[in-house]
Formats: C-alpha cells, structure tokens, sequence
C-alpha cells in the first residue's frame, strides 16, 4: 500500500469492494508495513475506516501501540480483558475512545480456554487472577469521563468479576 489515498480511492470507487481489508491478519500486515510509519493520522483513520468487521483484532498487541487508539476509535479489536489491559497500560486510562468500544460491546471477554495468540499462550487463564479483574473492574468503574452511563460502568464490572469468579471455580 504504498500509495494508500490511491488504494482507498479504488476501493471507494468499485461497487464489487464492500471493504478496503476484510481479514485480520490483512489488517496487522498493513498496520506493520514500513510504509504504515509514513501514513498521516487522516490516511490511518480512513483505512481503518474503510475495514470490515471481520478484520477486528483478537489480540492488540499484534498491532503498533501507536495505533490502538484508532483502532479503538474504529471499533477494530475485541473487548477482552488482555487487550483492555495493554491498552489502559499503553495510553494511561478508559479513553473515550476505549469507552465507546466497551460501551458497544457491553461486556469484557476473558479468555480463559489457553488458546494461543500472535504472541504465543493467551495470558487469560492463568494471569487473569481475580485481584487483576477486581483492578481491572476498578478501572472500569471509574471511568466516568469515558463511559458517562454508571449503568453501563456497573454492567461491565460486574460481567467482568462474574466470569473471572466462574472461571476460576475448582472444578
């Protein structure tokens, strides 16, 4: 995609093209290019604009931390409880960016099945300890500038301890 205005117009134009990048490994392959460092943010937000909902991320990580808050804006990488972490790590708190995905998702995912990701086993299982969830549904909570409807705060803290609670049930 070296020339990425060039790209999005030829999509933009072709009836046949829903979408400039349909697949999630498409989209980590664009965002990794040398040539991604040299889009303007503009040219960014256009491309992960023009992706299909089949591109979404299942791991942030597999992404450049400088893209995820467009990528949250876009509303392309799945609310687990991973990739809410590295992003809160990353950029310091629950954007607004970050807030609308939760709020649109309405519940944080933990894997807990030990599938493996782009960056080898999931933490999932074994790192997402109930005291990480609890800090987590903390951060949540108080996230009131980002997600204004205490409703939905309370909501996506108490699905978040509900499944860690489930999960680590002794069986």
């Amino acid at each position: 995609m070296r020339n990425l205005d060039e790209y999005l117009a030829a999509v933009s134009d072709d009836d046949a093209t829903d979408a400039a990048i349909t697949r999630e490994d498409t989209l980590v392959d664009a965002l990794t290019t040398d040539v991604a460092a040299e889009w303007s943010p503009m040219q960014q937000t256009a491309l992960l604009g023009a992706a299909a909902a089949t591109a979404i991320l299942s791991d942030l990580e597999s992404a450049p931390p400088a893209t995820w808050e467009s990528l949250a804006d876009a509303h392309l990488f799945h609310a687990t409880a991973a990739n809410v972490e590295a992003y809160v790590d990353q950029v310091g708190s629950i954007d607004t960016k970050l807030g609308e995905l939760l709020t649109v998702a309405g519940a944080i995912t933990i894997d807990t099945s030990g599938s493996e990701s782009a960056h080898g086993v999931e933490e999932g299982a074994e790192a997402r300890t109930p005291s990480r969830v609890d800090t987590l549904a903390v951060t949540v909570l108080n996230a009131s500038a980002a997600i204004p409807s205490t409703e939905m705060r309370v909501q996506l803290a108490g699905l978040l301890h509900e499944r860690v609670t489930v999960s680590v049930r002794p069986p």
